[in-house]
């Protein structure tokens, strides 16, 4: 029991040793990032999001345009369907 005083007071040591040299390679794996390489980074990112939406947009627009086309196909249908049926029933009653 009387070695373990030593014991933590090498450990204290070798943590108060180590500190500085991790911080050291801590410091060198993130480059420190200067104004125009940060500035250039938010441009491509609000380009990115901006060519997202317009692509998101472009989409809703192509799938709103389609949509509008079936239901005018169906109308159109449902208009020669209906002139089909008048005309059968004029014919019924002209025999």
């Amino acid at each position: 029991m009387k070695f373990k005083p030593v014991w933590m007071a090498a450990g204290v040591m070798l943590v108060t040793m180590a500190a500085p040299a991790l911080a050291q390679l801590d410091n060198r794996a993130v480059p420190p990032a200067d104004p125009a390489t940060q500035a250039e980074q938010r441009r491509q990112d609000l380009q990115n999001r901006l060519d997202s939406q317009r692509r998101a947009a472009e989409e809703r627009r192509k799938t709103q345009q389609q949509r509008a086309d079936e239901r005018m196909e169906a109308a159109e249908q449902r208009r020669k369907e209906m002139e089909q049926e008048a005309l059968r029933r004029r014919e019924a009653l002209t025999r």
